[in-house]
């Protein structure tokens, strides 16, 4: 069969050397440091074009992983334009979650899953099963269930099951171990050891009840598809051949938000041929508190020890005033540890190092580059941030003629969404809200559930919402 022919791309991109190195990376692991604004999606989606057209692996044997399903459907569709609408179907492209999920439901292992409020309505209508001691005398049950909640998950993230845990405690009994800090409190000092060792083990004991209820209901969590795929897929060697056999290439984006199971299974699958290219930002972790942070990369060294490294600097849609406020907060984070190829033929290899991202924009510009600076606001009040937002927007389109779609706002916290929303509409400003998908808010999970409850027989975990949520 002839080779597929790349489409021109209508965005005229063109990739610099450590763009094409990793563009043209075939064998082995790679692992991609790709800062904001990098081209690092269109370097992904090359790659993967380029191992189609060339015939280095047909569509069906590329796994592409990604963190939401609008990542990954837009994968699809930019490498289907890139080869020029050829058939891409039979491309696996889905988060690491709906690949555990399928691997567990095509070999029987699947379970209803809650998520973190199904979860903690669960174990709060369960409270007298848990036999607390210590912590039924916390003045709020309901937050030490969250912190039970976030321990447990955080658990699953590095493949630390009840067994393991319960042997950790056994060691701080006898001594092996250093007693932990097991408060923030300030009065954690006061707090003696025996005190520490009977938390220890009264969380040992919640923990494992908890995993059997859960068992014995065929429920589970997102934490459990992954360490339950991690599991199937090491112990049963047969089927990890199947898989290793369907998938000759792995990529995985933003990959600073992988914690260490997802990188076990990446280990697994990768086999002896360790074809696994990750693309990712330590700097732009955004799920440090499950588990992921820049310590990914170092996993990722740890487990493919012969690894390439490249790093991206060039940034194509910010200005240098940008690009260099960023860095100087962005600088305060810790250290990545990942050696840079440059460096390790250099230097004998050492740690990365972070430098400010290069404005593409500003070098193809010149002297007409725009050099307007980063301005930074203070307010008294908080109600005061969100109207001065809108008093700034009216002014900037007054002065400079510009347009409604000229402006973008960007909130840290959904939380904060609604309030400049209201803003706006009471301004009479028109505008947008991408990236909102109600179909994840409370109430919808709720509607869903009412309608799985009474359309499937055996959907255990619709009717345990409909049930837990009733007055």
């Amino acid at each position: 069969m002839p080779k597929a022919k790349l489409k021109p791309d209508v965005t005229v991109f063109e990739a610099d050397q450590r763009q094409q190195e990793a563009i043209e990376h075939l064998h082995g692991p790679m692992l991609v440091i790709a800062g904001a604004g990098t081209g690092k999606t269109t370097v992904l989606t090359r790659r993967i074009a380029r191992l189609i057209s060339e015939r280095h692996a047909r569509p069906d044997e590329i796994l592409a992983l990604t963190y939401t399903e609008n990542a990954a459907a837009e994968m699809r569709t930019r490498v289907r334009a890139e080869l020029g609408g050829s058939e891409t179907s039979q491309m696996r492209v889905c988060t690491f979650h709906a690949y555990c999920n399928n691997l567990l439901i095509r070999n029987g292992r699947n379970f209803g899953v809650l998520d973190d409020q199904d979860l903690w309505i669960y174990l709060r209508k369960r409270i007298r099963e848990l036999q607390l001691n210590y912590f039924v005398r916390a003045a709020n049950v309901g937050k030490f269930l969250f912190d039970l909640n976030d321990f447990m998950r955080r658990c699953h993230d590095e493949l630390v099951g009840p067994e393991k845990y319960h042997a950790y405690v056994e060691r701080l009994v006898r001594g092996e171990l250093s007693i932990p800090r097991v408060t923030s409190s300030r009065d954690a000092d006061s707090i003696s050891d025996q005190e520490v060792l009977g938390r220890c083990r009264e969380i040992d004991q919640v923990f494992q009840v908890v995993e059997r209820m859960l068992s014995e209901e065929n429920l589970g969590t997102f934490g459990h598809m992954i360490s339950k795929a991690y599991e199937l897929l090491n112990l049963t060697p047969e089927l990890l051949s199947q898989e290793r056999a369907a998938t000759k290439f792995i990529l995985v984006d933003e990959f600073q938000d992988a914690n260490y199971a997802q990188v076990k299974i990446l280990r697994l699958l990768a086999g002896e041929e360790k074809n696994v290219f990750a693309v990712g930002d330590p700097d732009q972790a955004i799920y440090q508190f499950r588990g992921a942070s820049s310590a990914a990369f170092e996993i990722f060294r740890n487990q493919f020890s012969q690894s390439k490294v490249v790093a991206l600097e060039k940034n194509r849609r910010s200005t240098t005033p940008i690009l260099q406020c960023a860095f100087a907060l962005i600088d305060k984070n810790p250290a990545i540890h990942a050696t840079e190829n440059n460096d390790a033929a250099e230097n004998g290899g050492r740690r990365f190092q972070r430098r400010p991202l290069l404005s593409e924009r500003d070098e193809k510009a010149g002297p007409a580059a725009i050099k307007d600076p980063v301005h930074a606001v203070s307010l008294t009040a908080k109600d005061a941030e969100c109207s001065d937002i809108v008093h700034v927007i009216q002014q900037r389109r007054k002065q400079n003629a510009c347009q409604w779609k000229d402006f973008a706002v960007l909130y840290r916290l959904h939380s904060h969404r609604d309030m400049v929303a209201e803003e706006l509409a009471e301004a009479g400003i028109p505008f947008s809200i991408e990236n909102m998908d109600i179909s994840n808010t409370a109430e919808a999970r709720d509607v869903f559930a009412i309608m799985g409850a009474m359309l499937a027989e055996n959907d255990g975990a619709s009717l345990f919402r409909v049930v837990a949520t009733s007055d």
